[in-house]
């Protein structure tokens, strides 16, 4: 998880995703160490629970990017 250093994540939703997003990434790498002795279950709970996290931080870099787009006007013209 990281930042622009804009911002767009301090404080509101994007910031309490952001925070949350963090905290799952802990239990991942914890319960990543963990599940080599466990069961197939776990090992395919971890893979879901990765994969969402990774979908809700692309959301949150996709929205990021469309604020400074907004804010900065279209840098592309």
């Amino acid at each position: 998880m990281k930042g622009c250093g804009c911002g767009v994540v301090e404080g509101g939703w994007v910031g309490e995703l952001e925070s949350e997003l963090k905290w799952i990434d802990c239990f991942l790498k914890d319960a990543n160490a963990k599940q080599e002795h466990g069961d197939e279950r776990v090992r395919n709970w971890v893979m879901e629970i990765r994969e969402v996290a990774y979908d809700a931080d692309d959301v949150i870099d996709n929205f990021i990017v469309e604020v400074l787009f907004r804010r900065k006007g279209n840098i592309l013209k």
